[in-house]
C-alpha cells in the first residue's frame, strides 16, 4: 500500500448571497450542524447548507490516476 492519503472529511457547501448574487463556499465538517456553526462565524449572508458534490466516491480508475491505493472497507 502507498503512503498517499486523501482527506476523508466531508464537505458542505454554504450557499450565500453577495451583492444580489448567490455564491458557494465549501467547508470541511463532519456533520451539517458543524457546517452550520462555521457558517454562523462568517459575515456571509448564508441562505442554505448542502452536502457537497465533492463527496462523490471516486472510482477505482480515479484512485489509480491520482496515485492512491483504494481503501479496503472489508
Amino acid at each position: 500500500m502507498g503512503s498517499n492519503k486523501i482527506n476523508t472529511m466531508p464537505k458542505y457547501d454554504l450557499i450565500y448571497e453577495d451583492n444580489g448574487e448567490l455564491k458557494i463556499k465549501s467547508v470541511n465538517a463532519e456533520t451539517k450542524d458543524q457546517a452550520q456553526k462555521q457558517a454562523m462565524k462568517t459575515k456571509d449572508n448564508v441562505k442554505g447548507i448542502v452536502f457537497s458534490d465533492e463527496n462523490q466516491i471516486p472510482s477505482e480508475q480515479d484512485w489509480q490516476q491520482k496515485g492512491y491505493d483504494k481503501p479496503n472497507h472489508d
